[in-house]
């Protein structure tokens, strides 16, 4: 026999997930859905726009035609934040060559599955990837990894991961990169084209060294 509803309420009675919208309270109408299928064991209440009032307890009932399961034992709360938590890069070596291809990582936890950060950094990537970790008890960790070519100038540059979060909340992580070996990399980039250059001089050089003999070997002939 499947089951038919799965309601989340206060303890106070107060509805906040009902499929009937006219039986949720005002105040957590159109914010509030249950993800997954009951049938398949998950219940797991979403709220959005979360309000100081969101904290709890959330109590969970579900309904099998005319019978109710309440579950008052194991209500929830929710710990409420005044920001998202902040991106955790991976660390970077003491020194980098400019020009050299570097993999960096940041990573941040969530308790929203349905609409997970999205990630953006402040250098143009070769590659990148997101994957999602689930933590437990809620918790999810997403993670972003990026190769990129580091800047070909010395000194101490800025890597930036920012995380956006849902309702465009966003947190911030930079990392130091110092960078040496900048004169090496633009004279390496350099050498093809400069060695391009020097074949095509040569050429026309020989050209018309062979052009000046022909017509000196020429006129000398004709003068004998």
């Amino acid at each position: 026999m499947l089951f038919t509803r799965g309601i989340w309420a206060k303890k106070n009675g107060e509805i906040v997930y009902h499929n009937g919208q006219s039986n949720i309270a005002d105040h957590f109408k159109k914010r509030t859905k249950m993800l997954g299928d009951l049938n398949d064991g998950h219940c797991s209440l979403e709220i959005d726009d979360i309000k100081s009032f969101d904290n709890g307890p959330f109590c969970f009932h579900v309904q099998k035609e005319n019978i109710n399961y309440r579950f008052t034992n194991s209500c929830v709360f929710i710990i409420l934040k005044a920001a998202p938590e902040k991106p955790v890069m991976t660390p970077v070596p003491a020194e980098v060559d400019a020009g050299s291809v570097l993999s960096a990582s940041c990573s941040v936890t969530h308790t929203c599955q349905s609409h997970s950060p999205v990630f953006s950094w402040n250098v143009q990537n070769l590659t990148s990837e997101v994957t999602e970790t689930p933590r437990g008890q809620g918790v999810w960790e997403t993670t972003s990894s990026i190769t990129f070519v580091v800047a070909a100038e010395d000194g101490v540059k800025s890597l930036t991961c920012t995380a956006v979060f849902w309702r465009h909340k966003q947190q911030a992580s930079t990392i130091k990169l110092n960078v040496k070996g900048s004169l090496t990399y633009k004279l390496k980039s350099s050498l093809p084209a400069t060695i391009s250059v020097l074949t095509v001089v040569l050429i026309a050089i020989v050209v018309a060294a062979v052009f000046i003999y022909r017509k000196r070997y020429s006129n000398f002939k004709m003068t004998h």
